[in-house]
Order: structure tokens, then sequence, then C-alpha cells
């Protein structure tokens, strides 16, 4: 081996290794998608050191205390499929480069979880999850809304188990998209739909409404993740069955519904009660009152029996003796307080005649005083005294002379007579000499 060239030591590679990341200004904002694995946390440092390996390879990470506090908002574990940005550098020391990471955040279904667990935080602090807003399902309902697709197993398990468990329930289907775009929009239009079905006529009004579809993937069901579908849930007046997917799906509906069902066959199972056993139920309640009422009447026969051996050893001839000494002393008893009753009637009507009289007598003694005292007052009316050749004076204020002092010379006088007045001046007052 020749050495004629230079020889550089390991720190002069490892320099010149970080230098030429460094001038690599692609390599200063990087995003790299892997899965986690080897996952620490450094305490006394707070650093977290991982590293992300797909099938091609793996890279070292580490993020520092500060950029970790505000990096990771997720359940950051070994295992998660995750996207980190930061800076690609050399690591002198072990002669390897790294992953400087400043933010992680989950890839593909791991984003969406992230955004169900921050919308199901969201409306469970808004207390729509709250069994205090959760209605009963009715225990006998006639008409099932159904909000699902038109076709497809969900809605032919819910009509098959329907009609198996009651052939008579009514399902009334509002189809629309469960998964794509506008499939939120759709469910909620369907949901409105059907909450509003008996507003004008109350025998179209819908008992209970089952909201749900088929198995999928998360990505599949995420329309029933969906806010605005969870708001029309919980707004909705009609008891509604959340039965959407398989039974390890749970989606947000299933929190803010009244009821969850695993399956939409199950959702049916609830929903609908089996004819065949209120079929059984009816016959048992109709035996249980056939030998209620024969028991009845055995027992009423006995008493019947009874009271015929007890009116046999009554005699028939003392029981009429006696009704008819009662029916004779009532008889004289009703005699006795008619006859007092008429005494009593009649001595009051002599008492009114009597008052009548004396009434009739006192008014002949008032009319006479009445003629004697109008009489008298006649005699010194001035009225009457006027129909004469007389008159009174008065001032024009209306004020009677009595006397020639109360009158002066050129005051105006007033003389009234009985058919008129005559208006005066005084020209001269005499005054006699009494």
């Amino acid at each position: 081996m020749r050495t004629d060239g230079n020889v550089y030591s390991v720190g002069q590679i490892s320099v010149y290794l970080q230098r030429m990341f460094r001038s690599d200004y692609l390599l200063h904002s990087v995003y790299v998608r892997g899965e986690v694995s080897n996952f620490k946390y450094h305490v006394p440092s707070g650093n977290l050191y991982f590293t992300l390996k797909d099938a091609s390879g793996t890279l070292d990470c580490m993020m520092r205390v500060g950029k970790a506090k505000g990096g990771v908002s997720f359940g950051f574990q070994d295992g998660s499929d995750v996207i980190v940005h930061g800076t690609i550098g050399a690591y002198t020391r072990g002669s390897k480069y790294e992953l400087y990471a400043d933010g992680v955040t989950p890839a593909g279904a791991g984003a969406l979880y992230q955004k169900y667990e921050e919308l199901k935080e969201k409306l469970s602090e808004m207390g729509l999850f709250s069994e205090v807003y959760k209605k009963p399902i009715p225990k006998y309902i006639r008409r099932l809304g159904v909000v699902t697709a038109s076709t497809g197993e969900a809605v032919r398990d819910i009509i098959h188990v329907s009609k198996r468990r009651n052939p008579y329930i009514e399902i009334i289907l509002c189809p629309c998209l469960v998964q794509g775009d506008g499939a939120k929009e759709s469910i909620v239009k369907a949901i409105e739909t059907l909450d509003h079905l008996g507003d004008n006529d109350p025998e179209k009004k819908i008992d209970t409404i089952i909201v749900g579809r088929g198995g999928g993937s998360m990505e599949d069901l995420w329309a029933f993740n969906e806010e605005m579908v969870a708001q029309a849930v919980f707004d909705c007046n009609t008891p509604i069955i959340s039965a959407v997917g398989h039974q390890g799906d749970v989606v947000i509906t299933d929190y803010v519904a009244d009821l969850r069902a695993a399956t939409p066959s199950q959702a049916a199972e609830l929903a609908v009660f089996e004819m065949k056993t209120v079929d059984d139920t009816l016959e048992r309640d109709r035996e249980r009152l056939e030998d209620l009422m024969q028991h009845r009447i055995l027992d009423a026969r006995r008493r019947c029996e009874s009271y015929g051996r007890q009116l046999q050893a009554l005699s028939p001839k003392e029981k009429l003796k006696s009704q008819r000494h009662e029916i004779q002393t009532a008889g004289e008893k009703l005699q006795r307080a008619m006859e007092d009753k008429l005494f009593f009637c009649r001595q009051q009507l002599e008492i009114e005649r009597d008052l009548e009289d004396a009434m009739e007598r006192k008014l002949r003694d008032r009319r006479q005083n009445l003629q004697l005292l109008a009489a008298r007052l006649d005699a010194l009316s001035p009225v009457r005294r006027l129909s004469g050749p007389y008159g009174y004076l008065e001032t024009t204020d209306g004020r009677s002379i009595r006397s020639a002092k109360d009158i002066e010379e050129g005051q105006t006088l007033i003389t009234q007579m009985r058919d008129g007045k005559i208006t005066s001046l005084v020209q001269k007052r005499e005054l006699s000499n009494e």
C-alpha cells in the first residue's frame, strides 16, 4: 500500500463531511416519512431519540427539548407512521449522519386519527356526548327511518332483519352518500328530511332513525366523523341509532347518537320489536286472563251459594212482617210530620194576614197625616199667596226684600207675580216711624 498522497485523520474526514452537509441547502429543511423505532426519552436533557425506518433503510433522529414541546401533539411511540421535519447533519463523534428534528406529524391514517381525537375532545367538552341529552328508543315503533346508501349490504341487512322481526314495520329509506365528496352534506340532509317528515302530518312521523353504513377503512368511514354530521345527529328530535361499520369501528356519531349498534343488523334488532315475541306475550296474557276470569267466576258462584243458604235460614214471613211494620211506622211519622207542617203553614198564613191588616191601617193613618200636612203647606206656600193681588220683592241677585230698610233709592228691584215678574227702579224710600 502506497502512502505517497495526502493522509487524513478521522477527525478531518468527519469535519469535512459536516461542512459538506452544511453547504447542501437541500438538507437544511427536509421532510422524511418512516416508522418510529427505538424511541427513547432522555430524562436529564429532555431530548427525544428515535429511528425512522422503511423497507430500504434507517435514519437516526434527535429532537431537542424546546422542539419536542412544540413539535409533537399526538401519541408518539414505536410503530407510529410519521413525517418528521428537520435538518440532516453529521455527528462527528460517531462518524454518522442523523436528522435533527423540529416537528413530527402523523402520516396517512395517523393524521386522520389525530383529527378524530381532536374533534372527539371538542364535542365532548361541548356536551354532545352527555347522557343528559340521550333520548330513549321507543319500544314499539311503526315507522323506521334509514339513512344510508341505497345499495349495499347495510340497507339489505336492515330491511331483512326488520321485516323478519316485524313484517308490518314500515321502512322509509332516505338514501345518501356515505363516503367521498359531498357525503357529509348528503347525510345531514337525509337526517333532517326524516326528522321533519311528520311536521305537517303526524301519521308520517318517523319513530326511530338508523344512521349507518357497512365496514371500511378509516378514510371510508370519515364522513361519520365530520362535525356537521355530529351536530345534525345531536339536533335531531327523532331518536337515532348509529350503526357504522363493524364491531371494532367507532366513529363520532356513535358517541353523539342516542344509541350505538355494532352493525346495521344489530341496529335493526334494537329498533324493531319482534312480532313473534309480542304475539307470545299476548297469548300468555290471554291465558292468564282466562284463568283469572274462571277463578273469579267460581268464587262468585261459591258466594252466591253461601248467600242462598243464609237467605233460606231466614224466615221470609218475619222479614215481610218487619218490613210492613217499618212501612206503617214510617207512614205514621210522615202523616204527623205533614200535619205539623200544615198547622205551621196555617199559623204563618194568619200571621201574614194580620201583618197585612196592620200595614193597611198604618198606611191609611199616614195618608191622612200627609193630606193634613199638605194642606198646611199649601196655605203657607208663596205661590198660593201670589195667586191673589200679591207679589214678593227681590234684588237682581236673588236676595229677598223683607223691609224698606233693605233697599236704597236708585236700586233696581224685581217683583215676582203669579204669572210673571216686574222690574222697577226705586225713586224714593219712606220709612215709617214704628
